[in-house]
């Protein structure tokens, strides 16, 4: 999808972006690794107090990835990790705000400097939107994690 991006393009809009969107990704995988990790080493030893608020920890996990605002253009989704398709009907896209953007740039015509920038910062702006919400989940299980370790004590 990229390949109709130009080179300077590239460098100016998408790729400073994705790197920190790969490291923020990473991040929270490694913490929810952890965080598996020390509710496994817990496991039968929590009282139902700390059963519950675990519980609660992972359904609210899930919510952060809830945006008031929407997607651009369909406000009506809020999820900004996965909703369907905005060109594919009933089926499902991952990081549906970016691919969205995304589109918008193949479609955007090359000759037109505005339309094209604005298309990129839209892209750039889609990949700084979901990096944020990435960190506050990895921030959360950081928290929880370190929470779970004072019940060992």
């Amino acid at each position: 999808m990229i390949s109709k991006v130009t080179a300077q393009e590239k460098d100016l809009y998408i790729t400073p972006s994705l790197a920190q969107l790969s490291t923020s990704i990473q991040a929270l995988i490694d913490q929810s690794l952890s965080f598996h990790s020390m509710v496994e080493k817990l496991k039968n030893q929590v009282n139902d107090l700390q059963s519950r608020m675990i519980n609660d920890l992972l359904m609210n996990f899930e919510r952060l990835f809830l945006d008031e605002q929407g997607l651009k253009d369909r406000k009506w989704f809020k999820h900004l990790i996965i909703a369907s398709g905005k060109y594919s009907g009933y089926g499902y896209s991952v990081f549906p705000g970016l691919a969205d953007a995304a589109w918008k740039v193949l479609d955007s015509d090359e000759q037109d400097v505005e339309e094209r920038q604005d298309a990129l910062e839209e892209v750039r702006d889609e990949i700084e939107r979901i990096i944020s919400r990435i960190q506050l989940a990895t921030q959360k299980l950081e928290f929880s994690v370190q929470m779970m370790q004072q019940w060992k004590k």
